[in-house]
């Protein structure tokens, strides 16, 4: 299988980002918004996996959960 590299590590080509949302990477919202940690990926009340994120806005931490698909991994920039 074909392998990438980016600035957050190897993917394999065919694997689901989801697959790629893991406890301790640094995400953000596919469409947009702050770039969160991933404090752990677990399922739900209801069988769902489900991403528990947190992130700053000002001082203030600030939490919420999210569906994996909805994230992707973000990107550094200088």
């Amino acid at each position: 299988m074909a392998r990438i590299t980016n600035v957050s590590g190897v993917f394999s080509l065919g694997e689901k980002m989801a697959d790629q949302i893991k406890k301790g990477r640094v995400v953000k919202p596919k469409t947009g918004g702050p770039r969160m940690w991933v404090e752990k990926v677990a399922k739900d009340t209801s069988g769902k996996p489900t991403a528990w994120c947190t992130w700053f806005e000002g001082s203030r931490p600030q939490y919420a959960t999210f569906d994996p698909d909805a994230l992707e991994i973000a990107r550094w920039s200088g």
